[in-house]
């Protein structure tokens, strides 16, 4: 601080001798061109007047003679030009060169003298290479003009002038530094000493210390400002605490949520945005500031603040955000000041998976109702029958008995297989950390099923490996049930005297179950479905096999359990290929 007030002070009174030297030495110069302009177009006059008096006495003037008597009674260079610019004489050049010197008609000082006026005119004469004042008139004879007088004055001397006005500058210049180089000295640790205690207090202060205090006693503003920054610390502390609990609340609430909360000011720029709304948008910069559309790249979203600024809607309104389904609660930020309208503040909520579930809910009761309708509308018709007299004839009575009796069994299918659904997805597994041993598995499944593939004449080939594949954790009955629902559709899906493979894969840490058969197939618009509960390719064919719609559902919720994938290759009339793949 010292060392710049002594440099301002420096530069201060050097700058203004500077600036006084600069317009003294312009003054002064512009002073001394005035004073030889002012003698020179006196002188000018003068010899004019003269040539005036010798052309009434002489015939033939000797214009060369005159102008060197002329120089030298005014100590300036004289020349003589007619009024075709022609020099007729000049002080400085031999009567015998006269002629060899340039026409000078078209001179500035020349031309203007011609027309009456005092010419002038300051530069480097082009005969003799000095810097020159040239002052013109035109003279007369017998009241016509006859040429021009010109005088010319050598500026070597301003040059001297130049020189010593800039040396008493340069040595006055020294002497004010000198002097401000003292004062400076004296002055500078008295005003600076309380202001470095100041800057020692700020300093702890924006460090956060405002319990530190400053002692100034200086009996004027500085001492003043002092008292005032130990008053302002004092409640800066008490503001930046409150200010920290409350900020430090709120982020807690803020991150907390489930929700996504946005806010805007009026000319759509963030100003609030938390935790939750980051990751539901993908956000990973610091964005407040910024505009809500360059941030958030969605026509919908910008549309929901825009109707509400508009005062258009306000509210909520659902939205769709890619494959996610939004719900947007809107409402307006008020000043606390003067309760105007300063911004939009927004809660939005991911209901994607609500919407799923009520989707799948109401799917799911639309297709059990459906698939229970049908066996009981045909168990309550076949009994009606019966007992309007029906049962009396006892071939009609077996037939629709048997009927009965189909359509109760697949009712309990049905039943059964929606209680295995239910229990696989509610979670409700038993014994999940019990061995299984996959090549038993196959085994004890094709006991099951050797009834229903010796009716249709089908060879199965294995292909196990020797060793016995275990599954450290899992579930026997249903691991067991995913291959029973799995073969069985290849069983039910085969012609007779067909053929179905049945192959075990051991890689690295993983297990392929392959099951392939040679049967009708599926077409391919029905692939990325065939997964899906009560979903059926073909309704009539399903029917024919009596299968529930559930099978392969079970199928995918048991293999999700072990974390594994399953897939499914088939062309129509060729047979289908089911592959999954689970961790070991």
């Amino acid at each position: 601080m010292k060392r710049k007030i002594r440099v301002f002070i420096v530069a201060v009174i050097f700058l203004c001798i500077t600036i006084t030297s600069i317009i003294t030495l312009i003054f002064m110069k512009d002073q001394y061109l005035k004073q030889i302009e002012s003698s020179l177009a006196t002188d000018c006059k003068l010899i004019n007047n003269f040539l005036e008096e010798l052309n009434q006495d002489e015939a033939v003037l000797d214009f060369n003679k005159y102008a060197h008597l002329f120089s030298q009674d005014i100590g300036a260079r004289v020349t003589f030009i007619n009024a075709e610019g022609a020099v007729i004489g000049d002080s400085e050049i031999e009567k015998k060169d006269i002629s060899q010197i340039e026409n000078h008609r078209y001179r500035e000082e020349v031309i203007e003298a011609f027309k009456g006026q005092i010419g002038k005119g300051i530069r480097k004469s082009s005969t003799i290479g000095i810097d020159y004042m040239y002052i013109a008139l035109a003279f007369e004879t017998d009241s016509q003009v006859y040429g021009v007088t010109r005088l010319a004055f050598p500026l070597y001397q301003l040059k001297a002038l130049n020189n010593q006005i800039v040396t008493a500058i340069f040595i006055a210049a020294i002497v004010a530094l000198l002097s401000a180089i003292t004062v400076s000295v004296l002055y500078s640790g008295r005003v600076t000493k309380p202001i470095t205690h100041l800057t020692q207090y700020a300093k702890k202060i924006s460090e956060g210390h405002y319990e530190e205090k400053v002692y100034i006693k200086t009996g004027d503003e500085i001492e003043v400002l002092g008292n005032a920054l130990n008053e302002m610390g004092k409640r800066l502390n008490i503001s930046i605490e409150n200010l920290v609990e409350n900020n430090s609340k709120l982020s807690s609430i803020l991150f907390s949520m489930k929700e996504g909360m946005i806010a805007i000011d009026m000319d759509y720029r963030l100003i609030l945005i938390n935790h939750a709304a980051k990751e539901l948008f993908h956000i990973d910069d610091d964005v407040l500031g910024q505009h809500l559309l360059k941030v958030i790249r969605n026509n919908q979203i910008h549309m929901a603040f825009y109707d509400i600024l508009q005062e258009q809607y306000i509210g909520e309104r659902e939205i769709d955000y890619g494959d996610e389904t939004l719900k947007i609660h809107i409402s307006y930020i008020h000043s606390e000041k003067d309760n105007e309208k300063i911004g939009v503040l927004a809660l939005i909520e991911d209901i994607t998976q609500i919407k799923k579930l009520e989707n799948m809910r109401k799917d799911f009761v639309a297709n059990v109702s459906h698939e229970l309708k049908t066996p009981l509308t045909s168990i309550s018709g076949f009994i009606e029958t019966l007992q309007s007299g029906a049962a009396e004839t006892p071939k009609v009575r077996n037939r629709f008995l048997d009927i009965i009796s189909i359509e109760t069994a697949r009712l309990k299918r049905l039943i059964e297989d929606l209680l295995i659904l239910s229990d696989i997805e509610s979670g409700r597994v038993v014994d999940a950390d019990e061995e299984v041993n996959v090549n038993q598995a196959v085994h004890d499944v094709l006991m099951l099923l050797d009834n229903e593939i010796t009716k249709k004449n089908i060879k199965v080939k294995k292909i196990l490996p020797k060793e016995s594949i275990i599954i450290k954790k899992g579930n026997t009955d249903q691991f067991k049930q995913m291959l029973l629902n799995i073969i069985d559709n290849a069983i039910k899906y085969s012609y007779e005297n067909g053929r179905i493979e049945i192959s075990l894969i051991k890689e690295k840490e993983k297990l392929w179950i392959i099951v392939k058969d040679e049967g009708m197939g599926i077409a391919k618009e029905n692939l990325s479905r065939l997964f899906e509960r009560f979903y059926r390719v073909d309704l009539t064919r399903s029917e024919k096999v009596g299968g529930t719609g559930l099978g392969l559902a079970i199928v995918k919720h048991i293999v999700l359990l072990y974390n594994g994938v399953i897939t499914v290759e088939s062309e129509e009339g060729k047979g289908s290929t089911f592959k999954i793949v689970l961790p070991l």
